[in-house]
């Protein structure tokens, strides 16, 4: 009987070895963080849960593979104000008008004539020149440095410096009146005045645009996120910028899973044990 039931025995066995576990690929996850802080000259040191994420989606922190971090600002123009120094004055334009005065012609008495005059007003009428003079300068609005984003975790980190640049001029506003000044006269009353005025207008320049850094994560990151489920980072930089968001993905390996092949084939080998083992115990 032994030469009878060792075939049964050793197919059972090999049923048995066949039932091998097979490990899935890793999954992809990815969380975003909304954030909107002003970053002056200054570092921040931040930390993003995680742990109960992965939870979520039913994946272990301590499965975590690799991974890599992408994050986003936006550097807008942060202007300083500056005046340039007025050009001389240009004459702009020619204008006249009439002026008059007045005065009091006294009267007087002929005493060996027997006549006497009242005495009388005098009204001059004459001609003013009016000449218009006009300086200019330049109201600028400067914003030259090349604001920079650095982002560090683990060991490893990446940089990002905005390379947009822009420059406008606008219009010369409204004529700011100086006041008045009298450039020639002469013996009979006529006169020229000159009108003094200035003009201001706006020049923009600037450095601003999008701020984006990527990393992956180096084993440094990865021991630290799999020790307590806390991603640590590090964001500063130069100049200003907004600091927009950061994205984090994730590639996760999942418990491991005997494959169905292998279930039925183990099942059967254990339905086979069963028979051999009831056919050994009959007399």
């Amino acid at each position: 009987m032994t030469s009878k039931a060792s075939p049964r025995f050793s197919l059972a066995a090999l049923g048995v070895i066949a039932c091998a576990t097979a490990q899935a690929g890793p999954v992809t996850v990815t969380q975003s963080f909304a954030l909107n802080s002003l970053m002056q000259g200054n570092s921040s040191q931040l930390s993003f849960d995680l742990s109960s994420f992965l939870s979520g989606q039913g994946l272990s922190v301590a499965n975590v593979v690799s991974g890599q971090v992408v994050v986003h600002g936006f550097s807008e123009a942060s202007y300083l104000t500056s005046y340039s120094e007025y050009g001389g004055y240009a004459q702009t334009g020619v204008t006249s008008h009439q002026a008059s005065y007045s005065y009091y012609v006294p009267g007087y008495t002929c005493s060996w004539c027997w006549s006497y005059n009242p005495g009388y007003t005098q009204y001059v009428n004459y001609q003013v020149q009016d000449t218009l003079e006009t300086r200019y300068r330049d109201v600028r609005h400067i914003d030259n440095m090349a604001d920079s984003m650095l982002v560090s975790t683990g060991g490893s980190s990446a940089s990002d410096t905005v390379d947009t640049r822009s420059a406008s001029t606008g219009g010369y506003g409204n004529s700011n009146y100086e006041g008045a000044y009298v450039r020639s006269y002469d013996y009979y009353g006529n006169y020229s005045l000159g009108h003094r005025y200035n003009r201001e207008r706006d020049v923009y320049e600037a450095l601003y645009g999008a701020l984006d850094t990527s990393l992956s994560l180096d084993a440094a990151a990865l021991l630290d996120l799999r020790g307590d489920g806390q991603l640590g980072m590090s964001i500063g930089g130069t100049g200003q910028f907004r600091l927009q968001s950061v994205q984090i993905t994730l590639d996760v390996d999942t418990p491991t899973v005997p494959e169905p092949g292998s279930l039925a084939l183990a099942g059967a080998a254990l339905a086979g044990l069963v028979v051999a083992s009831r056919r050994n115990r009959k007399p």
